[in-house]
Order: C-alpha cells, then sequence, then structure tokens
C-alpha cells in the first residue's frame, strides 16, 4: 500500500501527478495498452483520476521496469470534461475505498505530450503517472491510499 499526502495552494495548476519515475523504489512498471489496469484508492477527500501512459513499446514483462527516457504520454481515461488539464476522470468519493478499473483500449486519450492516441510497436508501455484533479473547492490537504495494482484481461 502507498500513502500520499499534499496541499493544493491558491495560485497553482492544482493538479498532482504521482509518477513512478520520481525514485528507485517504484520503476514505471510495464502495462499492455491491449489490456487494463486495475487498483484501489482511498482519499478523504474527492478526486478525479486519470492515468499517463508513456509509449515506449517496450518488452519488458508486465510489472517490470519498462523505461521513461523521452518518449511521448498520453492521459488515458479522461470520462469528464476532456477540455482540461489533466482531463477529469474517474470521481473517487471521500471517505470509501473504490476500485478503478481503465480498460486502455476503449478509454478515451488526451495528450499530455504525445498525439493523443495510445500507440505502441509491441503493444506495452509504462504507467508513467496517475493524476488527480481536485473534485471539490481544491485548496488544502488530501490524504489517499493506493493498493492493489494489477493487470486485467480485456476479452475482444
Amino acid at each position: 500500500m502507498l500513502q500520499a499526502a499534499w496541499t493544493f495552494k491558491p495560485g497553482t495548476a492544482n493538479w498532482l501527478r504521482l509518477t513512478a519515475s520520481d525514485g528507485p523504489v517504484f520503476p514505471n512498471p510495464t502495462v499492455d495498452f491491449r489490456q487494463g489496469v486495475q487498483f484501489d484508492l482511498f482519499a478523504d477527500r474527492p478526486l478525479y483520476v486519470v492515468l499517463g501512459l508513456r509509449e515506449t513499446s517496450t518488452t519488458a514483462p508486465l510489472g517490470a521496469n519498462g523505461g521513461y527516457d523521452g518518449l511521448p504520454i498520453e492521459w488515458v481515461g479522461g470520462t469528464t470534461d476532456n477540455g482540461s488539464t489533466p482531463p477529469r476522470g474517474r470521481l473517487v468519493p471521500a471517505g470509501e475505498w473504490t476500485t478503478l478499473r481503465f480498460f486502455l483500449p476503449y478509454e478515451p486519450v488526451k495528450s499530455y505530450t504525445g498525439n493523443g492516441r495510445l500507440e505502441s510497436i509491441t503493444g506495452k508501455g509504462v504507467l508513467e503517472q496517475i493524476a488527480l484533479v481536485p473534485a471539490d473547492a481544491g485548496f488544502g490537504a488530501y490524504t489517499l491510499f493506493l493498493d492493489n495494482f494489477q493487470v486485467i484481461f480485456v476479452a475482444p
């Protein structure tokens, strides 16, 4: 389980990105763009959650470090207001564990540093970031817990 705590402040971008490449303990895990990603999240305040996937075209096994240098990132799963940056995605209500499922081949995609299309020669890339956007007034302290990350099978 991972715990994160931060404060959104007035005059800032008012979104937070949890990145796997920020430290040696959590490399960028390989995911299959033809499958899904699922995890559990608990937040003390409501948040919107969207994934940042990097198009590394890795050949690494699922879950292994798939790299990160200089390749495009797409936001995936922005189901509401895709005009915002980052797009608001899945709503996580305050005070309850929520299982988030992103079926990657069927999710809305918005460019972060890429072209707005999820592309990979090998069908794989990495989970680069989880972007969090406040769903309430926004300012102030937040605490969340993340657990049970897994790649899930998507039937054709």
